[in-house]
């Protein structure tokens, strides 16, 4: 660790590890280890890693998400989108969530014969004309 991160780990911890670290490390494998080294290396901490911290980094709690690294830049992440010809066209939205607004207005006034005015006024007049006649 203080081949990592210098003077700032010794200056924390000292130069030599205490007890709780002792047991704490020799419960790690070797390979373990390793691949906590690997992790806390590639995440670029400015400061040394406590030892909860590096236990984590360690042995990762099983089911728990995935490591995903330090946060992107704006260019790193356009090149993890999908290229826009595989994205979806405004229009496509627009449509589905024009379906998605009426789907939910025509449940909001068959379940509340009683709709406030003032909200029933903002479902457009064929979908309420659409609910009176299947209603009759």
């Amino acid at each position: 660790m203080i081949q990592m991160f210098g003077t700032a780990f010794s200056s924390a911890y000292g130069d030599s590890p205490t007890p709780i670290w002792l047991s704490a490390i020799t419960g790690l494998s070797d390979a373990e280890c390793a691949e906590g080294f690997q992790r806390l290396a590639t995440e670029g901490r400015e400061y040394p890693p406590n030892l909860t911290q590096f236990v984590a980094a360690c042995r990762p709690p099983k089911g728990s998400p995935r490591f995903l690294g330090t946060p992107i830049t704006p260019a790193q992440l356009r090149q993890l989108e999908a290229p826009s010809s595989q994205q979806p066209r405004a229009d496509v939205l627009d449509d589905w969530l024009h379906v998605c607004r009426e789907t939910i207005a025509k449940a909001e006034i068959k379940t509340n014969p009683k709709y406030p005015p003032g909200l029933r006024k903002n479902v457009p007049r064929e979908t309420i004309d659409k609910i009176d006649q299947s209603e009759s």
